[in-house]
C-alpha cells in the first residue's frame, strides 16, 4: 500500500539547526527507513513510500518520524534523536493510498536540537566527510548549456534509451552507486549531463583529510555495462565538491558494427567484450591488443580475463537465410568449455568439460504497441523439455535481422547485434586455468547445423583463452623497516627536519603471473606523497612476459626529510586481468604502521 507523510516543520526552530547536512526527515518502522524526504526552506515536507503486511492490506500501519540530517542508508536509526510515533489511526484512507497529515508545525525540542548538532560533529566533522559531487557531460548534442566549471555540450553520449549513470567508490567503499545523469529532459532549466550525491566517506577527524576517489561513467544497455570514462579525482575535505569532466576525457563505447556476412556456411566467435579473437594468443590465452589502430578495440599487453564476458560472434551468408523458411538456419546455440591443464610434456589435456548453463537475456528495440523501452528476451537456458534432453541450449539473436527489411514478421532488432553469450564467473568450475570454448550451432528441430571451416573468415569456432578470477593469488608482505623496534617505533638522532634513511623489506606476489603493478608509498596526516618503490609490467626489471610473479626480499632504501608523526606504509598492487571493456580496477593494500620520534626532541620524563 502507498502512504503519504505531510507536514511542516517550525521555521523558527529549524533555523537555529547546523546548515553543514540538509535536513531530512524520515519515516521508519522494523528497524528500516521505510522512506524519506528533504524539509523545504518554508518547513515543509512530503514522504511517500510504500508498505505491505499480508492480510492487512485494508489497514493502515503507524509508523515514527526521525528529524535529522542526510546520512546514508539506516544510519539515521543509529543516533539518538528523537522519535515522534503516527498512530495507524491517524492515517485516513486517500484512495488509493493512506495519508497523514499534521495540522499543525511539529517543534524541535532544545534536546533534539543539542544531539542533531552532536550527530552532525559526529558524521560530517568527527568519523566521516561529506562531500556534494557535481559534474555535467555532454549528453545532448547542441544543448548549449555550459557545465559549472564552464565546458560545453559539444557531443552526444547517450539517447534516451542509452542512458549514462555514475559510480563513485574511494577503495572498496562505494560512495554512490547507478547515479542517473540528467540528459536535460526533466526541465528547462536542467543541465544536461549533471549528476549529485550527497554521501559521508569515512575518514579520522583528527586530520581533516581530503580523499581521492574514483569516477566511473557508464551505459547500462539491456542489462549490460559499457564503462565510458574512469578517472580518478581528488576531493578536499570541504562541502560542496564540483568537478566537470570534459568531452575529451570520455571514451564513447559505440556498439561495434556488424563485421558484415562471413563467407559460405561458415559460424563462430569474432570476439571477447571489445577485444578480437586474433588478439588473444592461443598458446598461451593472454589478450594483447596494444597494437591495435582501430578506436573500438580495447586495448591491453599480456592480460588474462575476468569477471563478466561478453562473447560475440558472426554468421556466413548461406546460414544467413533459409530459401524455403526466410529464417535463420541457426536457431539454438550451446557454447562448451574444457578447463585445460598441463600434460607433464609442455602440452595440455581436458580435465573437466561441460556447457555454459546461466541465464542470459539480449535487449532488442521495440515492436509496434510495445511502448517506447527496450525488451530484454530471454536467451537461456532452455527447459530441457524444448531441447530434446540437451542441457545448456540458448537462442540465436541474428545479427542481421531488421524489421525495416519484413515489416509483415515479428523481427528481433537486437541492440547488442552479434552477442552470443555472457559468461559470468559462476559459469565455470575453477577461478582460474586456461579454458578452450565451442560454439555449436543448431535448426529449428535441434539438428546439428553443418559448419564449414572458417578459416576464410575473421572468426572461429574454437579458441582458448585464460581465465583469472582469483583474487587470492595476489599477496604482499611488508616484512620489516630498518630500526623499528616491538612497539613501531623508529628513533633517529637528528634534528625534527634533518634527512635520513628508512629502509623497507616487502614482497609481492601473484601465483598466477598475473601482477601488473605495485606502489609502496608512506602516508600520514593527510599526506600520502612519499613514493618508496613501484613497478609496472612489463618494464619492471627481470620480467618476463607475458608472466609476472612478482618479487619477493625487495629491499628499498628513501631519503628524505622524515617528519615526526605516526606512519602508514602502504603496499598496494592490481592483478593484470580485463573483463574486455575495462581492466580491473580494484586494488589489494597490505600496510604496516610505525611512530617516527626525533630523539633530539623527545623528553624521556613523559613515560616516567
Amino acid at each position: 500500500m502507498d502512504y503519504i507523510i505531510k507536514g511542516m516543520i517550525k521555521k523558527e526552530d529549524l533555523g537555529k539547526l547546523p546548515d553543514v547536512l540538509p535536513v531530512m526527515v524520515y519515516a521508519a518502522r522494523d528497524r528500516r527507513v521505510l522512506g524519506s524526504a528533504p524539509v523545504n526552506e518554508d518547513g515543509s515536507f512530503e514522504i511517500k513510500y510504500k508498505y505491505k503486511v499480508s492480510g492487512r492490506e485494508k489497514k493502515p500501519i503507524g509508523a515514527y518520524l526521525i528529524i535529522g540530517p542526510k546520512l546514508p542508508g539506516d544510519q539515521i536509526l543509529k543516533t539518538k534523536l528523537e522519535r515522534k510515533f503516527l498512530s495507524s489511526k491517524g492515517f485516513k484512507r486517500a484512495s488509493p493510498r493512506y495519508k497523514y497529515e499534521f495540522e499543525e508545525a511539529i517543534p524541535i525540542s532544545k534536546k533534539d536540537k543539542r544531539i542533531y548538532a552532536g550527530t552532525i560533529m559526529e558524521f560530517a566533522s568527527g568519523f566521516t566527510y561529506m562531500g556534494y559531487i557535481r559534474t555535467c557531460l555532454p549528453l545532448i548534442e547542441d544543448a548549449g548549456h555550459p557545465c559549472p566549471l564552464g565546458c560545453v555540450n559539444p557531443g552526444t553520449l547517450s539517447t534516451s534509451e542509452h542512458r549514462a549513470y555514475v559510480r563513485i567508490s574511494r577503495e572498496d567503499n562505494i560512495i554512490g552507486d547507478d547515479i542517473l545523469v540528467s540528459d536535460g529532459s526533466e526541465s528547462e532549466e536542467s543541465l544536461s549531463g549533471e549528476f549529485s550525491v550527497t554521501e559521508i566517506i569515512p575518514g579520522l577527524w583528527i586530520f581533516p583529510l581530503g580523499y581521492t576517489a574514483l569516477v566511473e561513467v557508464y551505459q547500462k544497455i539491456g542489462g549490460i555495462t559499457n564503462t565510458l570514462y574512469s578517472g580518478n579525482h581528488r576531493f578536499e575535505h570541504n562541502y560542496p565538491q564540483y568537478i566537470c569532466i570534459d568531452r575529451d576525457e570520455v571514451e564513447i563505447i559505440e556498439i561495434p558494427e556488424l563485421e558484415g556476412l562471413g563467407v559460405g556456411n561458415s559460424f563462430g566467435f569474432t570476439r571477447v567484450s571489445n577485444i578480437p579473437i586474433d588478439y588473444i594468443d592461443q598458446s598461451t590465452g593472454y589478450a594483447d591488443s596494444s597494437g591495435a589502430t582501430d578506436s573500438a578495440t580495447h586495448k591491453v599487453k599480456d592480460f588474462a580475463f575476468f569477471g563478466e564476458l561478453h562473447l560475440y560472434a558472426n554468421i556466413g551468408e548461406e546460414l544467413q537465410v533459409d530459401d524455403s523458411t526466410g529464417d535463420c538456419k541457426i536457431q539454438y546455440i550451446r557454447v562448451k568449455y574444457e578447463h585445460l591443464v598441463e600434460d607433464g610434456t609442455g602440452g595440455y589435456i581436458t580435465d573437466a568439460e561441460g556447457y555454459i548453463q546461466t541465464p542470459f537475456g539480449n535487449a532488442r528495440e521495440p515492436r509496434e504497441g510495445e511502448g517506447d523501452d527496450l525488451i530484454t528476451e530471454t536467451m537461456g537456458p532452455l527447459p530441457l523439455s524444448e531441447t530434446g534432453g540437451m542441457i545448456g541450449v540458448y537462442r540465436y539473436a541474428n545479427p542481421y535481422e531488421t524489421a525495416a527489411l519484413d515489416p509483415d514478421k515479428e523481427i528481433n532488432d537486437w541492440v547488442f547485434k552479434g552477442l552470443l553469450m555472457v559468461i559470468y564467473p559462476s559459469s565455470l568450475p575453477f577461478n582460474y586455468g586456461r579454458y578452450r570454448l565451442t560454439v555449436e550451432a543448431y535448426g529449428t528441430d535441434m539438428e546439428d547445423v553443418g559448419i564449414a571451416d572458417a578459416d576464410d573468415n575473421d572468426f572461429v569456432e574454437v579458441f582458448n583463452l585464460l581465465i583469472d578470477n582469483d583474487i587470492s593469488a595476489l599477496t604482499g608482505d611488508i616484512k620489516d623497516i630498518e630500526g623499528t623496534g616491538a612497539c613501531g617505533l623508529l628513533d633517529h638522532r637528528g634534528s625534527p627536519t634533518s634527512e635520513f634513511d628508512i629502509t623497507v623489506d616487502f614482497d609481492i606476489n601473484n601465483s598466477h603471473g598475473n601482477l601488473r603493478d605495485f606502489k609502496l608509498t608512506a602516508c600520514w596526516g593527510e599526506n600520502c606523497e612519499k613514493e618508496l618503490e613501484c613497478g609496472e609490467y612489463p618494464t619492471y626489471p627481470g620480467i618476463t612476459p607475458p608472466k609476472w610473479d612478482g618479487e619477493s626480499g625487495i629491499r628499498t632504501t628513501k631519503t628524505c626529510a622524515w617528519v615526526e608523526c605516526a606512519y602508514q606504509f602502504r603496499l598496494m598492487a592490481h592483478r593484470r586481468v580485463t573483463n574486455g571493456f575495462s581492466d580491473e580496477t580494484e586494488r589489494e593494500v597490505f600496510t604496516k604502521h610505525i611512530t617516527i620520534r626525533s630523539m633530539n626532541s623527545y623528553d624521556p620524563s613523559c613515560n616516567m
